[in-house]
């Protein structure tokens, strides 16, 4: 499979930080991301452990938006 990074490479191009947040484990998260060679384009990685409630409650966005340096009290 062929990953398409125009999207990615215009994020970066234009300063902006791109996360990932997923339920599965970020150990996993980091292992595909580096099979398909696009890891260095996220900032942030957050994954199922470092969750305590999954889908659909929004703590891991939340947790993402915070690592990426939103405040808080600006979140939602």
């Amino acid at each position: 499979m062929r990953v398409d990074r125009t999207i990615l490479d215009s994020c970066k191009r234009n300063k902006l930080n791109i996360a990932v947040a997923s339920s599965t484990n970020s150990n996993i998260l980091k292992m595909v991301l580096k099979k398909f060679d696009i890891i260095t384009y996220f900032d942030v990685i957050v994954g199922g452990e470092n969750i305590k409630r999954g889908k659909p409650n929004p703590e891991m966005i939340k947790k993402a938006l915070i690592l990426e340096g939103v405040q808080e009290d600006k979140i939602f």
